[in-house]
């Protein structure tokens, strides 16, 4: 990360391994409540719908994608495209704006949540950034990121959460369930018909 000489105004900081385990237990739980197998989750998809999450309106917005995962984790289960190399370096355009993806490896033997953090506590500091929406939020690491962010003025927090949706006072707290049912193909219809 350190290579990155200019973020955009919105990042998205996701922990990869914690989006593997959300959406797979998001998807098994939705594939049986609509009794049909649901797609893949589109990660372009998903990026736009954590974004809308952090009340981000269309515009000519720039949104940097900063993905951590270990050596371990060379790809995603549920999502699309599956390989996190091949979400290095993505880009693409929507009505929100230009997204631009960065994934960041970290060796096997280092602790990923420490690593997380480094990158959250880095990324407070840039005096570009000023929306961050977090993916990775976990009972382990919710104490730390609160910490960081509550030394952080002038930026707007999302903290997505499988759980919370109470707002924690200097930031929001997101669900994340609902950014993912969408990417997922699962419509407010589907839903009232269950």
């Amino acid at each position: 990360m350190e290579n990155k000489e200019q973020f955009s105004e919105t990042v998205l900081l996701i922990d990869a391994a914690y989006l593997e385990n959300v959406t797979k237990e998001i998807k098994i739980i939705y594939e049986k409540k609509m009794g049909r197998e649901l797609s893949l989750i589109n990660l372009l998809e998903l990026f736009t719908n954590l974004s809308v999450s952090c009340n981000l309106a269309p515009s000519d917005n720039n949104v940097d994608v900063l993905l951590v995962h270990s050596t371990k984790q060379t790809h995603f289960s549920y999502c699309s495209p599956a390989l996190l190399k091949a979400s290095h370096n993505m880009t693409y355009a929507n009505e929100l704006g230009n997204y631009s993806s960065v994934t960041f490896t970290v060796d096997e033997n280092a602790d990923l949540s420490t690593k997380y953090l480094e990158t959250l506590q880095s990324i407070c500091q840039r005096p570009e950034i000023q929306r961050i929406g977090i993916v990775g939020a976990t009972n382990e690491t919710m104490e730390a990121i609160t910490h960081i962010i509550e030394q952080t003025d002038g930026k707007d927090f999302t903290v997505f959460d499988l759980v919370k949706t109470e707002d924690a006072g200097t930031f929001r707290i997101a669900p994340i369930l609902f950014p993912v049912i969408a990417a997922l193909g699962v419509t407010p219809d589907d839903l009232a018909k269950k």
